[in-house]
């Protein structure tokens, strides 16, 4: 028994050691964790898929995908008993983001593996709501509400630095930061209310957005080789 016990710590001991990092052909993906005080747990947050392809040993290619939806829906009452009339406040929202880059990785340590990059990414999305005797925060009756959201646009160049230490075999965990320009555009926003038997449309115009700015992870990554 002592025997299999000192041969299990002699391989762990020599994972920590000799973490392998990726070579060519190989295949990387990344979760980021955030730390929060207060009540909160630390938790892993994931909106994207992050993955790279190794084309070489010390250049890897770099794929990000996000698709993100969300729906809500409130019930309201005429009265605070829950009595009277009932109304419901519905809201749906969809967002869709691609991005590629290239990385250039140096040969740091045995474990520690630092890179620039750079890339481009794009993502849209829109949102819409829907109020039957609500308007969103209360009850109200002989009432709809039919919101069609703006539909938005953003397109995003820039470059990063960042290193991955690989604690264990083919086990990471990265930080980065990044200078990037980005732009953002919107189309209108529709709002149609029938109140009382009468109709009123009001239109919001869209608008566009533009910048350079310096990002930063705020958590770490955590990621495993493939």
């Amino acid at each position: 028994m002592k025997k299999v016990i000192l041969s299990a710590a002699l391989v762990a001991i020599t994972s920590f050691a000799f973490a392998q990092k990726p070579a060519a052909g190989d295949v990387t993906g990344d979760v980021e964790l955030r730390f929060q005080t207060g009540g909160d747990f630390v938790h892993v947050l994931s909106p994207n898929l992050n993955a790279r392809y190794f084309l070489k040993d010390d250049m890897a290619l770099r794929l990000t995908l996000g698709v993100n939806t969300s729906s809500s829906s409130q019930d309201f009452t005429e009265n605070a008993d829950g009595s009277g009339g009932t109304g419901k406040y519905d809201m749906s929202s969809s967002s869709f983001l691609i991005g590629v880059g290239i990385e250039k990785h140096f040969a740091g340590t045995e474990k520690l593996s630092p890179y620039v990059g750079a890339g481009i990414s794009f993502s849209t999305g829109s949102s819409s709501a829907t109020g039957t005797n609500a308007d969103g925060t209360s009850y109200m009756a002989a009432y709809t509400e039919k919101v069609d959201g703006a539909s938005v646009s953003t397109f995003g160049i820039g470059v990063n630095a960042g290193a991955d230490y690989y604690f264990v075999n083919h086990v990471y965990v990265g930080i980065e930061v990044g200078l990037g320009f980005s732009s953002a555009s919107s189309g209108k926003s529709t709002t149609t209310i029938t109140s009382g038997g009468v109709s009123s449309t009001s239109v919001s115009q869209g608008g566009s957005s533009s910048g350079i700015g310096v990002g930063a992870n705020s958590g770490v990554r955590l990621g495993f080789c493939f």
